[in-house]
Order: structure tokens, then sequence, then C-alpha cells
């Protein structure tokens, strides 16, 4: 199962908007942003139950949402849950990426997909990985 947890609504609206066209064997995808959750705690247990790929976009960096995402690296590595984390700006977060566990292209390339961002974009990128 792969989540996507972003301050940024429109990119869940994209990701829901792409799901209908993706191949029925495509792992299930819950998006949810974690800035509408008061309990960091709650969301990182539903969200890590299951998971085998989290992908975290903060507008605005690690501080968007830091006790959260504290929370949800230890999660991560706890559990052997790839984690991808990347900031919002254009330029990648470095803060960021040293706390993911993927190879620092498969960051890169997610990093890229998403600045560019829409529908075609979230198709784009499952082509690209299958």
């Amino acid at each position: 199962m792969l989540r996507f947890l972003t301050t940024a609504d429109t990119e869940i609206l994209a990701a829901a908007a792409a799901v209908p066209t993706l191949p029925e064997d495509f792992p299930a995808l819950r998006c949810a942003n974690p800035a509408q959750h008061a309990d960091a705690a709650a969301l990182v247990d539903d969200l890590a139950d299951g998971a085998r790929v989290v992908l975290v976009r903060l507008l605005g960096g690690r501080r968007a949402w830091e006790a959260g995402f504290d929370l949800l690296q230890e999660r991560c590595a706890r559990d052997g849950i790839a984690l991808l984390a990347v900031g919002g700006e254009a330029e990648p977060d470095a803060d960021l990426a040293a706390r993911s566990t993927v190879p620092a292209g498969v960051l890169a390339q997610a990093h890229d997909y998403l600045r560019h961002g829409g529908v075609d974009v979230v198709q784009v990128a499952h082509d690209d990985a299958g």
C-alpha cells in the first residue's frame, strides 16, 4: 500500500483524479493532509498500518509538521516502510532528503514529479515506475 501525505490539498485532488486511470493491480493509495489532523500520533498509526511506501511532501519543510514527521520517520524505520520526504519548493530540501530511506535518484524523481504537479504527471510517474 502507498500512502501520500501532503500539505497541499491540490496534490490530494490530483492523486484522487489519477487513481481511476491506474491499473487494477496498482497498490492501494491513501492520501491525507497532516495539517488537517490534530492528533499526529493517531494519523501516523492509521497511515503506517499496512503501508509499504510513504511519500511525504511538506510545504515549508519539516517544520510544517515537525512532531508528526518525527513520529512517522520513527515508525517507518521500525516497520521497514520506505520513506520519501520532500519539501514544497523548487529546490530539494536537504533535511527531508537526509531523513528519507530511498536512493537519492528515486527521491529526486519523486520531487520532480511533485514539483510539476497535475493528474498527467501522476499518471506519467506510474508509467515510469512500471
